[in-house]
């Protein structure tokens, strides 16, 4: 103690005070970390559930348009094989555009 009871700013602190400054500052790190990890947990949690809903919304989409395709290839036969014969056509003639092209530049 100093003059009058008074504690000296200037002095030096003791070794156990310093460790029980350290063993705080741990302490409050290891609780930051702990909700840290806690939080990333949650976060991937829910990027895994919502993932999961996504998959099967686009499973149930993909079925709806298969059947909806079904149905319509059933309804009207010869329609569905002219839309496919043109649609065949139009691929394959862009295929050989594109291998026409790329035969000139070599």
């Amino acid at each position: 103690m100093g003059i009058r009871g008074m504690t000296n700013p200037f002095r030096e602190t003791t070794v156990g005070a310093r460790a029980r400054d350290l063993a705080g500052t741990a302490r409050e790190l290891g609780e930051r970390a702990l909700q840290a990890r806690t939080a990333v947990n949650d976060a991937a949690y829910e990027a895994r559930r919502a993932v999961g809903r996504s998959v099967r919304h686009g499973r149930f989409a993909a079925e709806d348009a298969k059947a909806r395709t079904e149905a319509v290839v059933r309804r009207r036969p010869l329609q569905s094989l002219a839309v496919a014969f043109a649609y065949g056509i139009f691929v394959g003639g862009a295929a050989l555009y594109a291998i026409g092209q790329v035969r000139k530049r070599a």
